[in-house]
């Protein structure tokens, strides 16, 4: 009797086994799939609009891409248009194509560390989260050294204004710096809409530290404030 119960249990354990094994199997792939689904995918492009203020006010626009071979540590690198519009008002830089030789234009190139949390959702449909991220990288900016063309009145000659027609150069310009920035984004599916802010020892107006024409200074300051920006960006991580 003992022996049949022995052998009844066995076989019952052994159909029972599979079932049990198989139903192991769906759960732990239910969690692979959902832990999945909470990841970001490992590139994002980005497109961004920023404020940067030192001595000089400018607006920046900045596009970046981002490779993330760990799930929250990645590299990049981005490109950025840094105007100041010179002595124009930032509303009413685009009214006309006059020179303006206090106009200053820059084209950084931006490799860096890119750092993001994971996602905090905010509903149990996992439609929308928060997530922090951090880029720290270097600032490698052209022109180094910035030329500037000017004329001024000469002297009058009668009727006849005489204009002197002269051309600076920058000496000892910087081009190489560093920045930190970082945002607070607000995800939906695969994109991202961010508010961030950056610290940089970089200085648009570090093309014109050394600025002279018979003697006289043009441009220059005796010491560079950091700037420091505001931005808005839209990710699409792909």
């Amino acid at each position: 009797m003992r022996s049949y119960f022995l052998r009844s249990t066995c076989l019952t354990a052994g159909l029972l086994l599979p079932f049990a094994s198989h139903a192991i199997n769906v759960d732990s792939l239910a969690q692979v799939e959902a832990k999945e689904m909470g990841r970001l995918p490992k590139q994002a492009a980005s497109l961004q609009v920023g404020l940067n203020t030192s001595e000089e006010t400018s607006v920046a626009y900045e596009l970046d891409y981002q490779w993330y071979p760990l799930n929250y540590v990645g590299i990049g690198i981005g490109l950025e248009l840094d105007d100041d519009y010179g002595d124009r008002p930032l509303i009413e830089a685009g009214d006309d194509d006059d020179y303006d030789p206090d106009r200053i234009v820059k084209f950084n190139i931006h490799p860096m560390l890119s750092f993001r949390t994971p996602t905090l959702w905010m509903n149990k449909r996992h439609s929308w989260g928060l997530l922090l991220r951090c880029d720290p990288g270097l600032v490698l900016s052209f022109p180094r050294n910035d030329k500037v063309y000017y004329s001024k009145i000469k002297f009058v000659d009668g009727n006849d204004i005489v204009y002197d027609s002269f051309t600076l150069k920058n000496r000892g310009g910087r081009w190489k710096f560093w920045r930190v920035k970082s945002a607070i984004s607000v995800r939906a599916d695969q994109s991202l809409i961010s508010l961030g802010w950056s610290i940089s020892n970089y200085n648009i107006a570090y093309c014109r530290n050394n600025m002279y024409y018979q003697g006289k200074r043009y441009y220059g300051h005796e010491s560079y404030d950091k700037t420091f920006s505001l931005f808005a960006s839209f990710t699409y991580c792909f």
